[in-house]
């Protein structure tokens, strides 16, 4: 019997031509075609991105998380937030209050800013707040030369926020930077206990020293008239009926470089 032949294996033609190459107009083309969606589709995700962001911060445990990591990224402590004052509708930011979690009686402010992304850039005031014991530790000897029997405070206002500080600055830098000038300005509060009297004179020799110390903002004098309210005044129990009242004698003065200007006047 004679073998059968086989045919050889023979690969067939499957059709597929070789891709022609894009030509200079054709990339060109694509290219502005891709550019003009980008184009549309970017202030879309932008817009989209921005209502994702700032919807996020109407969640308060977010919110809260939020501002206590930049607090601990800015000043290596662990923070609490323990009030959200809301958003400003006057000023458009958002207002909250922080602590150190060890220590219960600072009260830290943080004002929160929409940036383009939605998102919130914060700026907080504890930089002098963290200067507030030393700062009155420097001014007590002062004092110390025109009072017998008294307690002072100093508060620094809120609405001045000091992010461009240093968070490691010292009391003496506030100096060298200008900062007692061009940063927040304090107010010092002096409680004299009752009986103990103050007149205009003392008053202004004594702001003429601190000024001379450096201290530049505004100073009160509170002559308390009840022995038991001057006794109850400590820096946790310190609100506003330590700070207005009708009935007792208060002095005030403000410390500028150049002059002191005494408002009882």
């Amino acid at each position: 019997m004679e073998p059968i032949e086989e045919e050889p294996f023979v690969i067939k033609d499957a059709g597929i031509k070789p891709k022609k190459k894009l030509g200079i107009k054709q990339k060109i083309g694509i290219a502005c075609a891709v550019l003009a969606v980008a184009v549309i589709l970017y202030p879309i995700m932008s817009i989209m991105m921005r209502i994702y962001n700032r919807s996020r911060y109407r969640d308060e445990l977010f919110l809260q998380k939020d501002v206590a990591k930049y607090l601990e990224d800015r000043y290596d402590e662990e923070f609490i937030v323990v009030f959200n004052r809301g958003m400003s509708g006057a000023y458009n930011y958002v207002q909250l209050y922080a602590r150190p979690i060890t220590n219960k009686t600072q009260k830290i402010q943080i004002q929160g800013y929409y940036n383009k992304k939605g998102k919130l850039d914060y700026y907080d005031d504890y930089v002098m707040i963290k200067l507030t014991d030393d700062y009155e530790a420097y001014l007590a000897p002062i004092i110390d030369k025109y009072f017998d029997d008294y307690k002072f405070y100093m508060e620094f206002h809120s609405e001045w926020l000091t992010n461009d500080l240093p968070p490691d600055t010292k009391l003496e830098d506030l100096w060298k930077l200008g900062a007692n000038v061009d940063y927040p300005l304090p107010t010092l509060y002096i409680y004299l206990a009752p009986k103990q009297g103050m007149s205009i004179s003392i008053f202004k020799q004594l702001c003429l020293e601190l000024r001379e110390a450096g201290l530049r903002g505004r100073v009160k004098t509170w002559e308390l008239q009840e022995e038991a309210r001057y006794l109850r005044l400590d820096r946790n129990d310190w609100g506003d009926n330590y700070r207005y009242s009708d009935y007792d004698d208060v002095s005030t003065a403000f410390l500028y470089d150049n002059e002191i200007k005494i408002m009882d006047e």
